[in-house]
């Protein structure tokens, strides 16, 4: 190995910014594919990365799990092989593996620290054997798209086992909430807006949206992205031809794609309903450009109503409820305040898989209503497809 003299960790941004040599660009590297024309618009490595960071939601966690993962290899690939990505093979590979056990202190800075200070570097430390797997599955993940949009003509990474076979440690625990705790951490929240009401308006509104958040992540499955993107105007209902029944979703709109159809169960919509209430807005008369989690002032929702929400407000409104249930459950329940002290807001995601099997309902439709990469989940639909969707997840009521 050695250092072209990279001495400071790039990111992808700056990269992008300042450009390559011809050679380190991927442009003429050994494992492009030349035999067929690529399906993305890619000359470099650079822009075939984007590609595939465009094919995840922006901004959501899986996006940032993956750049992080190729800007560290991209780092490393040119500091030390000194190759493009086009052009590393697997033993380079084994060596970027070994180089994660134990980067040197320069390629290391403290956790979070932003990619945008020049104190960024790939690495906290060493990286443990479970932390390595992940970021191999990712990579080959991240290798088979080039190939299969003909960037590449070979996976480096394509016979290597990437699943976790270490039988001598204990298998990791499900990361979700079981219903009983989510239950409790419900009825704490309830008991919570009870007791503000009419005392701390300002802190009765906040708790009052935590609890709704809440409730539309366990009822629906939604990403925590996709609840600060959405709009009231997003929320529709239709009515079952055959049963006269009244349905509601929520159309969740995709870049370069249709808009994608969510059930809205009752539990969620009465949730939401709840808290426009609160913040003194009548839900059968709101401006359609109304984020269903506004931002809020002292007396509800702040001037600028149509301000949209972010993906970190709604992290930070998920972890403070959760932190107020472990604090109330500490002393009755401490293995139910253990579980949300530990929860992350995507655990609700996986929660809701779990509510939804628990009530038997078909994993096709679960899958459906969560509109993974698996399935090609669009407006465009039959509309009975949707009902019987709706009408799965109203069975759920938490």
């Amino acid at each position: 190995m050695h250092d072209s003299g990279l001495r400071s960790p790039r990111t992808l941004k700056d990269i992008a910014a300042t450009g390559l040599p011809e050679e380190l660009s991927g442009k003429t590297g050994s494992n492009r594919d030349y035999e067929f024309e690529p399906l993305i618009v890619a000359q470099t490595d650079c822009q075939a990365i984007d590609a595939w960071l465009a094919e995840s939601p922006e901004g959501s966690a899986t996006r940032r799990a993956y750049e992080k993962e190729v800007q560290r290899l991209y780092a490393w690939a040119l500091a030390y092989p000194g190759k493009p990505i086009s052009s590393l093979n697997r033993s380079d590979l084994m060596d970027y593996e070994r180089f994660m056990s134990a980067p040197p202190p320069h390629w290391c800075a403290p956790r979070y620290v932003r990619r945008s200070c020049a104190e960024w570097r790939p690495f906290e430390g060493p990286a443990s054997a479970g932390t390595r797997g992940q970021a191999f599955r990712v990579l080959k993940a991240f290798f088979t798209y080039l190939v299969g949009v003909h960037y590449l003509v070979r996976n480096p990474l394509g016979t290597l086992d990437t699943k976790k076979t270490d039988s001598s440690r204990p298998s990791r625990p499900l990361r979700y909430i079981p219903q009983a705790t989510l239950a409790h951490l419900l009825l704490v929240l309830e008991d919570e807006c009870t007791r503000l009401k009419g005392v701390d308006p300002a802190t009765h509104l906040e708790m009052e949206r935590m609890l709704m958040v809440i409730r539309v992540l366990s009822n629906t499955g939604l990403r925590r992205t996709e609840l600060a993107a959405a709009r009231m105007g997003d929320l529709y209902s239709d009515r079952d031809t055959v049963t006269q029944a009244e349905y509601w979703f929520l159309a969740i709109e995709r870049k370069e794609r249709n808009s994608e159809v969510v059930a809205f169960n009752p539990t969620a919509r009465a949730a939401l309903f709840r808290c426009l209430r609160g913040y003194g807005v009548n839900p059968y008369d709101v401006d359609p450009r109304m984020p269903l989690v506004p931002k809020l002032g002292y007396y509800g929702p702040t001037v600028d109503a149509s301000a949209q929400s972010t993906d970190q407000t709604i992290y930070n409104i998920v972890q403070k409820a959760l932190s107020v249930g472990a604090k109330a459950l500490e002393k009755a329940n401490p293995d139910d305040a253990y579980v949300l002290s530990r929860a992350t807001p995507q655990w609700f995601r996986r929660t809701y898989v779990t509510l939804m099997m628990g009530i038997g309902q078909p994993l096709p439709l679960i899958n459906r209503q969560l509109r993974h990469a698996s399935i090609d989940t669009t407006a465009g639909f039959v509309r009975a497809e949707n009902y019987e969707l709706y009408r799965a997840a109203a069975r759920l009521e938490i």
